[in-house]
């Protein structure tokens, strides 16, 4: 029996896989691959010494998944990639990543996580299966921090707004409705998190495997959260902007209330100066 561990860390927002490839010297496509995995004498290159049973996945949106590796290896690992990149968030790393073993017996078999009572064949395909699913959980798992605290931000406004703690201003709508966009827009930038990759779509078998392990680690239900906090976000940009048309509605109509008021007493001042006027003619 062996064991394979997994260790998935988020290290950035983005990575640029063309840019690592060509490094290392590897062939990579110009359309759209999942990721690209160092092993074999690229990775040799990198620890300085043969590393046969280990690999690496990188992922465009940002993880990096690594096979059997020792934490000093990760650290050399990572140093050397951020000497190609120059992006590492050691913030990313610190908070989200996940690890993992999968169990293979002498007969051929494994099981694909701790605790499960399932059995399934051992197939070459399960490493990068389970890097991918790995991967897009640490994905989500920031994705579903950022909505969180969003959705706290824009809700903790619209309730100060609603008492009257907050002016409402155009900047502000500017401000926070700018931050839901961003957000939105590297939401949608990481789409193909919840794809399945190529490799996985040449069997039957291997779709079996990562739907397994995607539902184990609940990739769709955490997806429709997310999803459904950007409604929220959506809801709340709607009614930041309607609150603050109608504090800026009830303004303008008090200034013209309050010039309503001033045309009776301008038209008693001018009568008084016009008395006054009138006595010091005489």
């Amino acid at each position: 029996m062996r064991t394979i561990h997994f260790n998935c860390y988020k290290i950035s927002g983005r990575l640029p896989l063309q840019k690592i490839a060509a490094y290392l010297e590897m062939s990579f496509p110009i359309r759209w691959k999942d990721y690209i995995v160092v092993k074999g004498k690229h990775l040799d290159m990198i620890l300085k010494y043969r590393a046969s049973s280990k690999q690496v996945y990188l992922f465009e949106f940002g993880c990096v998944t690594f096979v059997n590796f020792e934490g000093d290896e990760i650290r050399v690992f990572l140093e050397h990639l951020e000497s190609i990149t120059g992006i590492l968030n050691s913030e990313y790393f610190a908070k989200y990543y996940e690890t993992h073993t999968i169990k293979v017996y002498n007969n051929g078999e494994c099981k694909l996580w701790k605790g499960n009572a399932d059995f399934v064949e051992y197939n070459d395909y399960i490493i990068p299966i389970v890097s991918t699913v790995l991967s897009r959980s640490v994905a989500l798992s920031k994705i579903e921090a950022d909505a969180g605290r969003l959705l706290d931000e824009s809700e903790n406004i619209i309730t100060f707004l609603q008492k009257g703690k907050l002016r409402a201003s155009t900047k502000r709508l500017a401000s926070i409705t700018a931050k839901i966009m961003r957000f939105e827009y590297d939401s949608i930038g990481n789409i193909k998190v919840l794809e399945r990759s190529s490799l996985i779509d040449q069997s039957i078998e291997a779709r079996s495997i990562y739907d397994i392990l995607a539902d184990h680690f609940e990739l769709g239900e955490r997806f429709e959260n997310i999803k459904n906090k950007c409604d929220e976000l959506q809801k709340i940009i709607k009614t930041y902007s309607s609150l603050s048309y109608n504090n800026a509605e009830n303004k303008l109509l008090l200034f013209e209330v309050f010039l309503l008021l001033l045309f009776p007493l301008f038209r008693e001042i001018r009568s008084l100066l016009n008395i006054l006027l009138s006595l010091f003619t005489f």
